[in-house]
């Protein structure tokens, strides 16, 4: 789904949205049968003359990258941006139910592990973060011990904050957090970790995890902390899934 359902929400936010696509696709993954064009002589192409015309931008979501050559340009960019003051954020998207989506390379974790090192958040699903930590996706999920050591993991790797989505922590459905703008001095000493546990919807929509990052992104460009940037766009991506549950064609993404 990628920008297609991401960038309405970022609209609707108020932000001023440009948008590079990596790939094009023909639909989604799950339909098992797609076609995709590697977007990256047009996306260095254009990162070109970004920098040509001295473009910045506030904040940076990337999301699929197909090839390594793409994740070196595209990290070379969030470096200089990163430099000038842009918010990086890495949604490492490759898989989830603890696999790879269907005709990925191997070789695509190796790809995210870099851009995780590059950002100030990144956000990956159970599934994701397993494979970027090279550790067992569980069925079951982990303890809440378990949690926070893959959220400070997935910290050494780079990433100034981390959330991971849709992993069980005993027993419960959550989303766990780590807020490393926190100061943790005298104004704040609450802590940076977070569990933040749901009731799941049995319906399975695609792009959902875009949409999330968008909500999430979109308060924290705000200036709302990481724990309630996560919480509010937990809330909102649920009123949405309960809303068109029914829906018929799933893999076609909420109807934003």
């Amino acid at each position: 789904m990628g920008v297609t359902a991401s960038m309405p929400v970022l609209m609707r936010m108020g932000y001023d949205v440009a948008n590079l696509p990596t790939a094009l696709v023909s639909n989604n993954f799950g339909y098992g049968r797609y076609a995709m064009r590697d977007m990256g002589d047009y996306l260095t192409e254009t990162l070109g003359v970004w920098d040509d015309l001295d473009f910045s931008y506030d904040g940076i979501i990337t999301g699929f990258i197909p090839s390594e050559e793409q994740a070196e340009v595209i990290a070379a960019y969030c470096r200089r941006q990163r430099a000038h003051g842009s918010f990086i954020v890495v949604d490492p998207v490759m898989g989830d139910g603890g696999t790879l989506y269907s005709g990925l390379p191997p070789k695509i974790v190796a790809i995210m592990r870099d851009m995780v090192g590059i950002s100030h958040l990144t956000c990956p699903n159970y599934t994701e973060a397993c494979y970027l930590l090279s550790q067992e996706c569980k069925p079951e999920g982990v303890s809440k011990a378990e949690a926070y050591q893959m959220l400070r993991r997935l910290r050494e790797m780079g990433a100034e904050s981390a959330v991971i989505t849709s992993i069980t922590v005993d027993g419960q459905t959550s989303v766990a957090g780590y807020d490393g703008r926190k100061k943790n001095d005298k104004e704040d000493l609450s802590d940076p970790r977070f569990i933040l546990p749901y009731q799941e919807i049995p319906a399975v929509f695609s792009g959902t995890g875009d949409v999330f990052s968008a909500f999430l992104v979109g308060k924290l460009m705000a200036g709302m902390p990481l724990k309630d940037a996560t919480q509010y766009a937990m809330f909102t991506l649920s009123d949405l899934i309960e809303k068109f549950k029914d829906y018929p064609d799933k893999y076609l993404g909420l109807p934003i």
